[in-house]
């Protein structure tokens, strides 16, 4: 049974320690191919950054430090990310034209590239940097309105430029995917739902959750809790439910409306099977909660703008998945159900 038990912090550096890499170089994980690009573009990496620029009313500026001093609120914002133990920086530079502040925050990822396991058992800062998402972009959108703008690594002017076009509309574009997420939730009072608000596609047990459990709500994962003392269930439930979120299985019986947004990976240099579904659900992580609490998280392949449309779609058309919840009486949060860890 593949449950991790996070018990002391001493577990949480050891974890860091053995699992997370500590080079936040770029990766290229695709080549394009001519005829995927016969512009010759860059190949897909994978990368830790996200990168928020802002336009500066009185700019131009020749000094980071003056241009820092006109947004405050922006940089006070994007270094309390520096709170998270899995961040690796936070740093500022200008835009090439020298109008805009840019923040760049530089996130480390296990050795084999994937975001670290923070649910499980981690101090109380890192998971509201990495998990209070809702509140982060509550505030980043109060704070930058349209003056803002997500962008990609760039390392030229050209290249700046454009990721600064093909993003032109990312404020209205980031608006109109919170509002989509709310709106399939019935939420009124947002910011009273971004923690512990504990909202749940299905509830089948009333689940006393001990103070180091905390649930933020996010449109990036599912968490499967259960509570029992049987450790043959807990096996069975976590078997089931992986098979549930596989991809064959995801292909073959998933219902149409649940994966209308996902997406596959297409390369003429691999094999069709090879990667049928990258933009779809996974298993993420399984993790034991309280001593007879269990937890198993799901969650997306990628945190794009399609990662937006795959949790709405499922949200509104959850009566269609299926799930042995007869079998498996376990409760289903939209979010992440984690564990605080402290001295």
């Amino acid at each position: 049974m593949g449950f991790t038990n996070r018990i002391s912090l001493a577990d949480w550096q050891e974890y860091k320690k053995t699992e997370i890499s500590l080079d936040v170089s770029p990766k290229i994980i695709r080549q394009k191919t001519d005829h995927e690009d016969p512009t010759g573009m860059i190949d897909d990496h994978y990368t830790h950054d996200d990168i928020i620029k802002i336009e500066l009313k009185n700019g131009p500026y020749d000094s980071i430090e003056s241009a820092k001093n006109e947004v405050l609120d922006f940089v006070h914002l994007l270094n309390t990310r520096a709170k998270s133990e899995v961040k690796h920086s936070v740093t500022f530079s200008l835009s090439p034209d020298k109008a805009h502040l840019i923040g760049n925050v530089v996130r480390y990822s296990t050795h084999n590239l994937h975001r670290p396991n923070v649910e499980a058992g981690a101090p109380e800062d890192t998971l509201e940097v990495e998990f209070n998402f809702l509140k982060w972009r509550h505030d980043l959108l109060e704070c930058i309105g349209d003056r803002g703008q997500g962008i990609k690594p760039f390392n030229t002017k050209d290249e700046y430029n454009e990721t600064v076009e093909s993003r032109a509309i990312g404020y209205q574009r980031e608006v109109d995917f919170m509002d989509m997420f709310y709106d399939s939730l019935d939420i009124t009072d947002r910011p009273s739902s971004f923690k512990n608000s504990w909202i749940c596609l299905r509830k089948n047990a009333d689940i006393e959750f001990p103070s180091t459990c905390v649930h933020y709500l996010n449109q990036l994962n599912l968490t499967f809790v259960m509570q029992t003392s049987s450790q043959s269930d807990v096996a069975r439930w976590e078997e089931h439910t992986k098979k549930m979120f596989s991809k064959e299985h995801m292909l073959i019986n998933w219902k149409p409306n649940l994966k209308t947004h996902f997406k596959e990976w297409h390369s003429d240099d691999e094999a069709e099977d090879d990667n049928p579904l990258h933009y779809s659900w996974h298993w993420r992580s399984s993790y034991k909660l309280d001593t007879d609490i269990w937890a198993i998280n799901i969650s997306k392949n990628s945190v794009s703008s399609v990662s937006n449309y795959i949790m709405t779609d499922f949200i509104n058309h959850f009566g269609e998945f299926e799930y042995d919840w007869n079998s498996f009486p376990c409760n289903l949060y939209v979010g992440s159900v984690c564990k605080i860890l402290s001295e």
